[in-house]
């Protein structure tokens, strides 16, 4: 019985600490670099679309013409709710959509920065490496006024025309897994606000944290505030207009008339 019982406790410590490997391991994943694609956006002459989903560049939502690498070029893909650690060497590729109309052509770089207003953000296709680090492959690219980015390798030309040289502002990895982190859930901007929240919704108003910049020592005026109380007596009760409270009442329309005769 002695031997049942310890044998019990031994297989449940065992399953405890898989469990908690577990739960532990979802902190941190690891992410392989994956395939980059390049579409070519509307003829042979104009700039290129860059993805790591296939189909988002053939068919959904866009129909552009598939220009593949000559070589391996990869690209560290978002995983949403985890960020690559810090110390790995890898940096947002940025994306912006330039619109030229009739044209449209696409821009990428590892740094963020302000644009003119035909310049509409996308944001982040995956993550790259820093221009001179020997990991990557270099990444060049070329511009024309007339038809836009072209993005190529070493030893790759644009087909034709006005492409202007701009050098590598960043490489590819090629191959090679990476470690993510989760992102932390942001703090609660009104931290001890529960009973709050939940007598707004019971109320019929709408909660928002924005507007939430109240001392501790006005709650209770708050409370009252949103219980419906119609009077508060002390000092305390005088900074505060229901109108900058963060429960606001929804909005009621009176129903319609009915027609007359």
């Amino acid at each position: 019985m002695v031997k049942k019982t310890a044998s019990m406790r031994l297989l449940c410590l065992a399953l405890f600490l898989v469990l908690s490997v577990s739960a532990f391991a979802q902190d941190s994943i690891s992410v392989q670099a994956t395939p980059l694609h390049r579409f070519i956006t509307q003829n042979a002459t104009l700039g290129h679309f860059l993805t790591s989903n296939f189909s988002e560049g053939s068919c959904c939502p866009f129909n552009y013409a598939f220009q593949p690498f000559p070589a391996q070029a990869d690209i560290v893909p978002v995983v949403p709710g985890y960020a690559p650690r810090p110390d790995q060497g890898l940096f947002p590729v940025h994306a912006w959509q330039v619109d030229e109309r009739p044209r449209i052509y696409y821009y990428y770089n590892i740094y963020f920065g302000p644009h003119g207003s035909n310049y509409r953000y996308l944001g982040i296709i995956g993550y790259a490496l820093a221009k001179f680090d020997p990991r990557g492959t270099p990444f060049h690219y070329w511009y024309s006024q007339s038809y836009g980015y072209y993005y190529t390798l070493t030893g790759e030309f644009p087909p034709c025309c006005t492409f202007t040289y701009h050098d590598t502002s960043w490489r590819l990895p090629v191959g090679g897994t990476f470690i993510f982190d989760r992102i932390p859930d942001p703090p609660d901007p009104c931290p001890g606000m529960d009973f709050e929240r939940q007598q707004c919704a019971i109320n019929g108003g709408n909660w928002d944290d924005s507007t939430l910049q109240l001392p501790v020592r006005l709650l209770p005026v708050l409370r009252t505030i949103l219980n419906g109380a119609s009077t508060q007596s002390g000092s305390a009760a005088r900074l505060v207009r229901i109108d900058e409270a963060p429960c606001q009442p929804r909005e009621h329309r009176p129903p319609p008339a009915p027609p007359r005769d």
